[in-house]
């Protein structure tokens, strides 16, 4: 029997042309091996999970509540003395500069001409050359006795003039009184007509010699007046240079400090050139800006002439105090909005050490105010609240302020006596807040 022929195998077909390429297969067994591996991570996530349910719970501790430890003031009823406190820099009371009134040379200057030395009233400080001046005053004295000479010849003339006019009166008188007696002779046939124009002649020349010595007495008057006003012109030539003399000694009005000094010896000067300043040191001003508030909290008790003031000066660790007197105020200042205070105080002379421009501490004080609940200004927090303790428990309250003196405020309402306010810090403070008070401090009158 013939056996079947059995076909020869064959080789596989290329990968175009039958079934998947051997690159897709590789790919496929990669997502098994990670949803493999993911697997296990769920596994192991759920176990964990579940070791951690069936651990036993941990006890818990119970909460404590929390309590702050405060400082507090009771509160009650204070008057309190409102005090201003200021700085303020000295000046002279009275300032003045004193200048040469005539041109010169300076021939003489005081040895103690420095700045900063203190002068007496009526100190010539300087002396300018004055020998022109004294030429002229020579003349003019000359001049005026010239006319005084003058004017005594007048008088003579007037007394000499005054008795001729009286002789020739009685002159005139007798003439007359011939006169009528001739003619009375004539009349009764005694007299002879040359004997009445003889004596008509001389009553005539007695009637003109008066009226030429009266003529004579007129013009006395003319000349007398003229001598006059040239002897007052010469007069008053005479009270310039002589002011113009006393020009050139430059003397100190008043008791002082010198400053300032802008002459030296043998220097030319000219009017009005300043020859240095004059303060007057034995009254100071000491002028203190006060704010607004301030000024209308202290304004009833500041009354200029009565209030007094305390000013106070610290150097090297030693202070000094001196007793002030309110003066005047100044107006307001429209940019700054403060008002000035001017006080007056004498230094004494026992302790020298006050001079214009120094600063000194001022402490002004006003009338006391009404009775009124009274806090310190760190007691009050932002937005004008205080912290309450009521019962071992902090309230935050709001509260309304009014004056202020010192560190310590004027409670015009929200507050009342006998409550107790924190006055030391608390850090994250609630309303609610269990407290404990450390410390209790009473008010006390600012």
């Amino acid at each position: 029997m013939t056996e079947p022929s059995v076909p020869p195998a064959s080789s596989p077909a290329p990968d175009s042309a039958y079934g998947p390429p051997t690159g897709e297969i590789n790919w496929r067994r990669a997502g098994i091996s990670c949803g493999i591996g993911a697997g296990i991570v769920l596994v192991c996530v759920i176990l964990a999970g579940f070791m951690i349910r069936s651990r036993p719970e941990a006890p818990r501790r119970p909460r404590v509540a929390r309590q702050a430890a405060a400082e507090v003031v009771t509160l009650k009823p204070l008057s309190m003395t409102p005090r201003v406190v200021g700085l303020g820099r000295l000046r002279a009371k009275r300032s003045v500069a004193l200048s040469a009134q005539v041109g010169g040379e300076v021939v003489e200057l005081h040895p103690e001409l420095e700045d900063g030395n203190v002068l007496a009233a009526g100190t010539v400080i300087a002396r300018l050359d004055d020998r022109d001046i004294q030429q002229e005053l020579a003349q003019v004295r000359a001049q005026i006795d010239a006319q005084r000479a003058d004017l005594d010849s007048l008088r003579i003339e007037r007394e000499t003039s005054e008795r001729r006019i009286a002789a020739a009166q009685r002159l005139l008188e007798i003439a007359r009184g011939e006169l009528a007696r001739l003619l009375d002779m004539e009349g009764s046939g005694v007299g002879t007509p040359q004997n009445v124009d003889a004596a008509r002649r001389a009553l005539v020349q007695s009637e003109d010699a008066l009226i030429g010595l009266e003529a004579s007495q007129r013009q006395l008057g003319p000349r007398e007046a003229r001598a006059q006003a040239t002897l007052a012109e010469a007069q008053s030539r005479l009270k310039t240079l002589e002011l113009r003399l006393e020009r050139t000694r430059i003397v100190l009005p008043f008791a002082g400090m010198v400053t300032d000094v802008g002459v030296e010896l043998h220097q030319l000067v000219s009017a009005p050139q300043v020859v240095c300043r004059l303060l007057q040191i034995d009254q100071l001003e000491l002028p203190v800006s006060l704010t607004l508030a301030d000024a209308s909290l202290l304004a009833p008790g500041l009354q200029p002439g009565r209030t007094q003031a305390l000013v106070s000066r610290t150097v090297n660790g030693r202070r000094s105090e001196w007793a002030a007197n309110l003066s005047r105020f100044e107006p307001v200042d429209p940019d700054t909005q403060t008002i000035t205070a001017v006080l007056v105080l004498e230094p004494r002379e026992d302790e020298p050490g006050l001079t214009p421009g120094l600063f000194c501490e001022v402490h002004l004080s006003g009338p006391p105010l009404e009775p009124a609940i009274v806090l310190p200004r760190s007691a009050v927090q932002e937005r004008s609240r205080v912290y309450l303790v009521e019962d071992g428990v902090l309230r935050i309250v709001p509260i309304e302020v009014g004056a202020q003196v010192g560190d310590w405020l004027e409670v015009r309402a929200g507050l009342s006596a006998g409550q107790e306010v924190v006055i030391s810090a608390l850090d994250g403070a609630l309303d609610g807040t269990a407290v404990e008070v450390t410390r209790t401090v009473e008010p006390r009158v600012p």
